[in-house]
């Protein structure tokens, strides 16, 4: 488990990493160093604040705003270098952290740049170094910026996938115009599980929540029904 000091010191480091690597015109380290700036911020964020409003005043006292439009700058700069057979897809690398930059963004009310990490994570390129999990959450995720109806497929979710699944069947409901405050206390309870459960071993971010390391805020909730209500 690192502390909030530590993670203070990594920032620095990511910081000063993507700085020098933007200064030299490197994209994939640029990339990388602002990633882990982020999942860090993230982390941090997820243990200091308990609401939304919390988190937003957090984010625009630290910044991090900009950092992420950078991010999606970088990673459409990226993605165009894929497309022209620059570099390969595997640049991109699985869809995890841009579902996560996703949610940050929606819940910051960017939602024009979490539409666009999003389509990033469901570019069937990237869905190919992901899990099954994944695959489906992005095709969940990819319904729900479009517009269309999901209907959550047969999954034989194991481990975590247990408590994230409930985020699988609130959009379901959302996309299918049905009542979801069933689906948001479900959601809840499985927050408050998965923050209770010391086998979780492999909360490699730490932004999710465990037993061994407890979050107070659920920023996969908060930015999907903050997306949902932004777009109506």
């Amino acid at each position: 488990m690192v502390n909030q000091q530590k993670r203070q010191e990594f920032i620095e480091v990511y910081r000063q990493g993507a700085a020098n690597w933007q200064s030299k015109g490197n994209l994939v380290r640029e990339a990388k160093s602002l990633s882990s700036l982020l999942m860090n911020y993230l982390a941090m964020a997820v243990v200091e604040c308990s609401s939304l409003d919390e988190v937003k005043a957090w984010c625009s006292k630290h910044e991090v705003s900009p950092v992420l439009e950078r991010y999606a700058e970088v990673m459409q700069l990226l993605v165009g270098k894929v497309d022209s057979g620059e570099v390969p897809s595997s640049t991109i690398s699985g869809n995890y952290p841009n579902l996560v930059f996703t949610h940050l963004a929606w819940a910051l009310g960017e939602f024009d740049l979490g539409e666009m990490l999003g389509g990033i994570a469901s570019r069937q390129d990237v869905l190919g170094l992901s899990t099954p999990f994944w695959q489906e959450y992005s095709k969940a995720i990819d319904a729900l910026i479009a517009g269309r109806t999901y209907i959550a497929g047969e999954l034989n979710v194991e481990g975590q996938e247990v408590y994230w699944n409930t985020y699988l069947h609130l959009i379901e409901r959302a996309t299918n115009n049905q009542d979801v405050s069933t689906a948001i206390a479900d959601v809840d309870d499985a927050f408050l599980r998965r923050n209770s459960d010391k086998t979780i071993k492999d909360d490699a971010h730490e932004i999710e929540g465990s037993g061994g390391h407890s979050v107070r805020w659920d920023f996969r909730r908060d930015g999907l029904l903050n997306y949902m209500q932004g777009k109506q």
